[in-house]
């Protein structure tokens, strides 16, 4: 391809928009986070994004308002890839015919199918199964479980996470929930782990989260569940606002409640202009919030 490599030290919207700029770059991989800082910050005078043709994403579910508004800001297509190391490491491809077909708005299956990681990829089988290893019917969520070359052997030196997550029967155990819809599009709602059970209900962190999104004020957003006395778990939000804004919890849980059902709606949000923790590849530490939280929680209920 003849193609140059640009590698940066660390992400900031400011930073990555001059690099773009200077070294007139065609292609770029972010994650969501770094898409949502970006689509937050005012592009200096001079920036020049003219050269960007496409930008990959991936590693976490992007909110489709943020796709949306990055789609037209950015002024490039978008593709995705949904995957694991385990899985060396792509497991479904979102397209960018995709991507535009969903953006155009002429067809309301392909816009619905921009909040999926899209069809798995060539060589690789996804089925969705309910605990017990039954295979679920289109539209119903459970365990993403994948076939392939690409699967790992196993993890060095640790048998028993390697026969949980590869029992014998071919098919790799991801620990993430979703589903697939009539045409083998591939949703990711939740990690196994994250998934919350609130008075009996499931509550996937990624709808609260697109949610709460759709707030021109919000910047980040992380859903989580933290133990409750009554209702076992309760559904918390932990959300980094622009700076200088005024808006409210209550604003923000109003704001949810007309888009999702109010069993779903957080029952405390905590509000900051401080970025939320994140890994070294742009993750979300949802454990150390929900570590943070959960103690604050049982502090306030003794």
């Amino acid at each position: 391809m003849a193609g140059t490599h640009v590698i940066v030290p660390g992400f900031t919207p400011q930073s990555w928009l001059e690099v773009v700029s200077r070294e007139r770059i065609t292609r770029a991989m972010l994650v969501p986070t770094m898409i949502t800082m970006l689509l937050k910050t005012d592009f200096p005078e001079g920036t020049d994004l003219s050269t960007l043709e496409s930008v990959l994403y991936g590693a976490s579910p992007m909110p489709q308002a943020v796709l949306i508004e990055a789609f037209q800001r950015l002024g490039c297509d978008f593709c995705q890839v949904y995957g694991m190391t385990e899985a060396a490491p792509i497991v479904t491809f979102m397209t960018h015919e995709d991507h535009r077909a969903g953006m155009s708005g002429d067809d309301a299956d392909a816009a619905a199918r921009l909040r999926s990681a899209g069809p798995p990829v060539v060589g690789v089988d996804v089925e969705i199964r309910d605990p017990d290893g039954t295979r679920l019917a289109a539209g119903q969520v459970g365990e993403i479980v994948i076939r392939g070359a690409n699967i790992m052997a196993g993890y060095l030196g640790r048998p028993e996470e390697t026969a949980a997550a590869l029992p014998g029967d071919g098919w790799y155990r991801s620990g993430d929930m979703g589903y697939v819809d009539d045409h083998g599009y591939v949703f990711v709602v939740d990690r196994l782990k994250d998934m919350i059970i609130t008075g009996g209900e499931n509550v996937y962190s990624t709808e609260v989260e697109n949610a709460l999104y759709r707030h021109d004020d919000v910047l980040e957003v992380a859903v989580f569940g933290v133990p409750h006395e009554q209702w076992g778990e309760a559904v918390h939000a932990a959300v980094t606002v622009r700076e200088g804004t005024s808006v409210s919890v209550d604003e923000l849980r109003e704001a949810a409640r007309a888009l999702i059902a109010p069993y779903k709606v957080p029952r405390e949000i905590h509000l900051s202009q401080e970025p939320l923790p994140k890994s070294g590849a742009g993750k979300i530490l949802k454990r150390n919030l929900r570590a943070q939280f959960s103690f604050a929680e049982s502090a306030s209920q003794d």
